[in-house]
């Protein structure tokens, strides 16, 4: 059952000091899900976990479930005593039988030697356990002359023991590190004539005279300034540096010591726990004075955590809330309204009677009527007097004695402007004055709420809306009837004349200035019981269904939720006396501390309570790797929180994945279809304000390649690839050899039409590339840069076109095709990058030929693969000149990413088919014009000092049109 929703909670009632104070306090048992009522110690944990030992198993509490670790989850002993956490967050366990253990990932681990260990240390049940910062493990005892090292592997134990001095001494404490080991070295130096105990601190030792034998029960805890407690039996000492001294002797045997916040909680058996002031060591208060307190601890949200041996775990929540019930006078706890009377608390219910609470207690009761009928609905100070509405009709009282009927009929609310009483019965609405009554109109609804504004006009509240009475008639809202038409359950005005209207389904209205505005709400918070304007801090408090929160009405922000929702209480009245805050409900009266309630509370964290892919479920600390066919996963997850309300709002990624942060209400996050790989998901809490939790959930996974793309896999296909491929070239040989000779008579024919194709092949890739740049600025919405690519694209293409049919064209127009796609590509890259081309002055650019569109592959290479890498501004250099008589020598240059003599070969592979392309088509124009077997032609890639590639092209010189064949078209 969850905790917010019980509808039934244990409250236990005592006195501190010699007053009689009721603080609100829940107990946890067997109904909740604790195995047993005998608990030993209680701590949180680092991920906020609430851990408690009992002789049952030891037991972890998320704020909703009791999940048991005992001898059906791996224990081997149910009796656990002690649990402490280490910096790897393990949960050591502390055993009846000595046996060593701990919880990781939801799982009971033993070490090697615990069985060795538990022989070796006997009977006596460890005192203290530690784990440093190297992962050794330190277990002191009561009783025994030594204590206990066991290093990692955690097999051996043969030299694990680390003896005390016996000379001297009774009780010790050892600082390891910075955690400390108490116990007894089983020297008991007194005698019956003279009592007097000797405590050690390291090489210290203090003696301690007192006045009767010591028991077994040694407790110890350091205060924060150096010094330790150290309590045995009925004891309690305090060791310093250089002294020891004894604090005080009590009545009861001590069986637990917690400090905290300057603070000192003793627990005693059969003796509850008590506060001091950790200074002066003043007593404050005693909590379950029936019970033996084992064990205490703050959570993150200061709520305080008992453990007892009788009756399982008390929390007490933080904000000073008192409770008042039958106990305190109240005949019925069911408040059906409360009002502020003269500076006390004046409550009506079932019965009619009128009680006035005053120093937690009912003070004085006003009994209306003896009617069986006279139920309390409202209850209003009416200047001297009282007014008293009801199941018999509304009084006027005064002086506890006087009664007036006024009116006779059901009074279900009023509301008061100056001297007039507005009344609302069933369907009716009355207004009393000068001693009359008179009937102001009916209703075709039933009627909910009256309130009388400052300016004296009447708001009613029905099952079906909202109506108003300005002094003539009674009409429908027509505005707030649009919006909503179901019921309304309060009607306030704030200080600054704002109406706040509470719903049943919509949460709250607010009208100011004619306008209606909806007041956000969180999911639960939309069915609204009452509200209430503090007199003294001007904020709006609202009791929903799901607890209780302020609203600053000039900031128009929810200042808190407060944490009333777990009782499960309907709120029916809230107010206001001094610093106290009165919430009257259907099972009493809380009281809580104004100031508190304001406080700001931390974003719970949280935790992963589900992870679960395929057909299986997994922990958060195990080591996931799902197949590719099965990558399906699903998180689920619960904030940690004991008191208040969870978030409901979460923020999560998954790195590996997009790595976006997205916002969700629902508290699971499904992913599918994922691709091979490592995989980290996060999630954290998110409040109303958008504050996050400052821990954070995760779990890291991954997702494993399909076999096709396994490298053994990869590997046969490379090699199935490459035989196959071998005998394809064998063939290939055998049926070159017996063609030779028609190959040899076709020879120039077939250059000319592998010229041909490949010059129409080079054609569409430009032209591709060019339209990927369009189509790239329409994305970017340039619609200019569109237009003037268009215009270029447009000249270059009719230029490819023209020269597509040409084995050779003059520079002149190569170099005009060039800085035609140079400009082309500048507006497509938005102008990352600067060019120039050069053309030595030895070279008369028309009459020298070269193929069309011989250059651009090798620019395009630049850009793509060199300069829009980069992060720098690009340059681009294009150069010109002759490298002898019968070679040109171009050299296309960047600056960009560049690449390391190491990199050279896989850089060169880089290469594009463009490159490929410009290769073939020089040696095949050479096989063509020159009739050369062997090819002059050549293309290298080297880097450029600074950064950068340059690539060399080496071509022969056509210098006649004659030469390859060129005719005008």
């Amino acid at each position: 059952m969850l905790p917010w929703k019980r509808i039934l909670i244990w409250l236990i009632f005592f006195s501190i000091s010699a007053s009689a104070q009721h603080p609100l306090v829940i107990n946890y048992g067997k109904k909740d899900g604790l195995p047993s009522f005998e608990t030993y110690d209680v701590m949180q944990d680092s991920e906020g976990f609430i851990w408690i030992p009992t002789d049952c198993g030891v037991i972890k509490y998320d704020g909703y479930h009791f999940k048991v670790f005992n001898t059906e989850s791996g224990l081997r002993n149910n009796c656990v005593f002690k649990i402490y956490e280490d910096h790897l967050k393990r949960k050591w366990l502390t055993t009846s039988t000595n046996e060593l253990c701990y919880i990781e990932d939801d799982k009971v681990v033993y070490l090697p030697c615990s069985d060795a260990f538990a022989k070796m240390a006997g009977p006596f049940a460890a005192k203290r356990l530690i784990v440093d910062k190297d992962e050794n493990v330190y277990i002191s005892h009561r009783g025994v002359s030594c204590y206990y090292k066991i290093s990692p592997p955690y097999k051996d134990i043969s030299n694990s023991r680390i003896f005390l001095d016996q000379t001297v001494g009774y009780g010790y404490v050892e600082e390891i590190g910075k955690d400390f080991l108490y116990g007894t070295n089983g020297n008991f130096p007194y005698d019956k004539n003279h009592h007097y105990l000797q405590l050690r601190k390291g090489r210290n030792i203090y003696t301690v005279n007192v006045q009767e034998e010591f028991s077994s029960q040694i407790f110890a805890t350091p205060v924060g300034d150096g010094s330790y407690l150290y309590s045995e039996g009925k004891y309690l000492f305090r060791i310093t540096n250089d002294s020891a001294y004894l604090v005080r002797k009590f009545d009861k045997l001590i069986i637990s010591i917690t400090v905290s916040n300057n603070e000192v909680w003793i627990g005693h058996y059969r003796g509850g726990v008590s506060k001091y002031d950790l200074n002066g060591f003043r007593f404050i208060s005693t909590f379950l004075p029936e019970y033996s307190v084992s064990g205490s601890c703050f959570d993150s949200e200061k709520n305080l955590w008992l453990s007892t041996l009788e009756s399982g775990i008390f929390s007490i929540p933080p904000i000073g809330t008192k409770y008042l019930n039958v106990s305190n006078g109240l005949s019925l706890e069911h408040i059906l309204t409360a009002n502020d009377i003269d500076g006390k608390l004046a409550v009506g219910t079932y019965d009619g009677k009128i009680r006035f609470v005053e120093d937690e207690k009912v003070s004085k009761v006003i009994e209306v009527s003896d009617h069986l009928a006279n139920v309390n609905y409202s209850i209003l100070p009416y200047h001297d007097l009282i007014f008293w509405g009801g199941g018999t009709g509304a009084y006027l009282i005064k002086n506890e004695k006087i009664k007036t009927q006024i009116y006779s009929k059901l009074v279900r609310s009023a509301s008061i402007w100056r001297h007039k009483i507005f009344m609302g019965s069933v369907n009716e609405i009355v207004v009393y004055e000068k001693s009359s009554i008179k009937v102001l109109g009916s209703l075709n609804s039933r009627l909910t709420r009256l309130m009388c504004d400052k300016s004296g006009v009447l708001w009613i509240g029905t099952s079906r809306g909202l109506m108003i009475y300005r002094g003539d008639s009674i009409v429908p809202h027509e505005k707030f009837n649009k919006v909503f038409q179901g019921k309304v359950t309060d009607l306030i005005q704030s200080r600054d004349g704002t109406i706040w209207i509470g719903t049943n389904g919509k949460g709250i209205i607010r009208y100011k200035n004619g306008e209606l505005e909806h007041f956000p709400h969180a999911k639960g918070d939309d069915i609204v019981n009452c509200m209430y304007s503090d007199p003294v801090t001007d904020n709006i408090w609202v009791a929903t269904t799901q607890g209780v929160y302020l609203i600053d009405p000039v900031r128009l922000t929810k200042v808190k939720v407060l944490t009333l929702k777990r009782y499960s209480f309907e709120i029916t009245s809230i107010v206001r006396i001094k610093d106290l805050i009165y919430l009257c409900t259907t099972k009493g009266v809380f009281i809580v501390e104004a100031d508190k309630m304001v406080a700001e509370p931390q974003v719970p964290s949280l935790y992963l309570s589900a992870i679960e892919a395929g057909d299986k479920t997994f922990l958060p600390g195990d080591d996931v790797h799902l197949p590719y066919s099965e990558a399906r996963i699903r998180f689920t997850f619960k904030p940690i929180t004991f008191i208040g309300i969870p978030t409901e709002s979460f923020k999560y990624r998954l790195e590996g994945g997009d790595g976006k942060w997205h916002y969700t209400d629902n508290n699971s996050v499904e992913y599918g279809f994922l691709k091979p790989g490592k995989y980290k998901f996060t999630v954290v809490s998110v409040d109303d304000s958008g504050h996050e939790s400052i821990k954070t959930a995760d779990f890291s996974f991954s997702v494993l390649s399909p076999f096709y793309l396994k490298t053994w896999f990869i590997v046969l296909v490379i090699i199935g690839i490459f035989v196959l491929l071998s005998l394809a070239g064998i063939l290939l040989i055998r049926y070159s050899r017996k063609k030779e000779k028609i190959r040899n008579d076709n020879e120039v024919k077939l250059a000319d039409l592998e010229l041909k194709a490949l010059r129409s092949q080079m054609n569409p890739h430009f032209i591709f590339n060019s339209l990927n740049a369009v189509q790239g600025l329409i994305l970017r919405n340039d619609s200019d840069g569109a237009l003037t690519f268009m215009g270029k694209f447009s000249r270059l293409v009719r230029g490819v076109l023209e020269n597509s049919e040409k084995p050779l064209i003059p520079l002149t127009e190569e170099v005009a095709g060039l800085n035609l796609y140079l400009q082309l590509e500048q507006l497509k890259y938005d102008h990352i990058f600067n060019y120039s081309i050069v053309i030595d002055e030895e070279i008369i650019p028309n009459q020298i030929f070269l193929p069309s569109m011989l250059i651009q592959p090798l620019v395009e290479n630049a850009i793509q693969h060199g300069v829009v890498a980069s992060d720098r501004k690009g340059n681009i250099k294009v150069t010109f000149k002759l490298e002898s008589e019968s070679i040109l020598l171009v050299v296309v240059e960047d600056n960009g990413v560049g690449f390391s003599s190491k990199k050279q070969k896989r850089a060169e592979e880089r290469i594009s088919l463009g490159m490929r392309v410009t290769n073939e088509r020089l040696k095949l124009l050479e096989k063509r014009m020159l009739k050369r077997k062997e090819s002059s032609s050549e293309i290298s890639v080297n880097s450029v000092l600074g950064g950068g590639t340059a690539v060399y092209l080496k071509i022969p010189i056509y210098g006649k049109t004659s030469d390859a064949g060129y005719t005008s078209r």
